[in-house]
């Protein structure tokens, strides 16, 4: 089976979201158990977990 997934959005990430999908990237292929996001309301923490979504899950469906 061969599922194709593109993202259907453009993201324009500012510093910091950049900064936690690299360290997700990182995560992912560490020992670690858990990786945590958090901030305030309106900081992009929805828009960032899209992102990470749309751009990790079409590497592990190959």
């Amino acid at each position: 089976m061969n599922i194709q997934i593109q993202p259907s959005t453009a993201y324009n990430l500012n510093d910091g979201q950049k900064a936690a999908a690299d360290a997700f990237l990182e995560f992912l292929f560490s020992d670690d158990k858990e990786f945590i996001i958090s901030g305030p309301a309106g900081v992009g923490k929805t828009y960032l977990m899209n992102y990470i979504i749309d751009n990790t899950m079409p590497r592990y469906l190959e």
